[in-house]
């Protein structure tokens, strides 16, 4: 699918996108050798420290939500949907409860929950990402 149509179908810009087919590039838009394997779209919808990760999450869906058609198509023609999460803490145990309720929310939508966790302090990053 086209990066293109992505945005139009979620109404917003990503942060990076390409196209299977294409050439490679760097964030930067330097040419590297080889093609796009996939199509790659990628939002970062929420930054920052000091927040209840499932509640933002909770409220970052119901923008999801509202594009449910697209999202369950999307999948059924084997495209896959993933909330990367990436987990900055200062090296202190730490965690976080995802209720069944918000599991629920994300697997109706076909979306897949990733997280990586970091070992510095940093801010909580968690972009959609389509390929």
């Amino acid at each position: 699918m086209d990066p293109e149509k992505i945005s139009t179908a979620l109404g917003e810009t990503p942060r990076f996108s390409w196209k299977a087919g294409e050439r490679r590039r760097t964030p930067t838009g330097q040419s590297l050798e080889g093609l796009n394997d996939t199509t790659y779209w990628c939002s970062q919808s929420i930054d920052g420290k000091g927040f209840d990760l499932a509640s933002t999450i909770g409220l970052n869906l119901e923008s999801l939500e509202s594009h449910r058609s697209f999202l369950t198509g999307f999948c059924s023609t084997g495209g896959e949907v993933e909330y990367f999460i990436g987990w900055y803490t200062d090296g202190r145990n730490t965690g976080e409860t995802f209720n069944s309720d918000l599991l629920k929310r994300l697997a109706d939508l076909g979306i897949d929950l990733a997280f990586d966790v970091y070992g510095a302090e940093q801010p909580v990053v968690p972009p959609v990402e389509l390929r």
